[in-house]
């Protein structure tokens, strides 16, 4: 599956702190987003959403997480302690079947997770930014 790499300080000419604050409060939301978004069988897809800073991980887990709150709290966490000297916040999903699900293999997300939050990207950023 393909990356997408977003220039937020770009797209919010605010202020550093304000920059920052706007970055983490649009990262918690997409990667909520996502995480909802992720089709529920056992778990295990939601539970690998995993948040990182500075690289992807390629790691996977063989817990489960079928609501999802979970991954969200850890995602959460980890975008609240990201500050722009720390280089950029990843989600990952390294599970064999992630790109399956994200192009329509379940009825639960005919259209996938990631691509419909990204298409919500700027709204989010700009709810974000006010």
């Amino acid at each position: 599956m393909g990356s997408f790499t977003l220039d937020m300080e770009r797209f919010l000419g605010r202020e550093h702190s304000k920059r920052e604050e706007a970055v983490k409060k649009t990262a918690t939301e997409v990667f909520s987003r996502i995480i909802q978004r992720t089709p529920v069988d056992t778990g295990r897809a939601r539970a690998n959403w995993t948040a990182t800073i500075g690289n992807q991980t390629a790691a996977t887990s063989e817990h489960v997480d079928p609501t999802g709150s979970g991954a969200i709290a850890v995602a959460s966490a980890v975008v609240a302690g990201w500050d722009h000297e720390r280089g950029s916040v990843w989600l990952s999903n390294n599970l064999p079947y992630i790109g399956r699900l994200e192009y329509g293999h379940s009825k639960q997300a005919p259209v996938g997770m990631v691509g419909v939050t990204v298409a919500e990207f700027g709204g989010i950023a700009n709810e974000a930014a006010r």
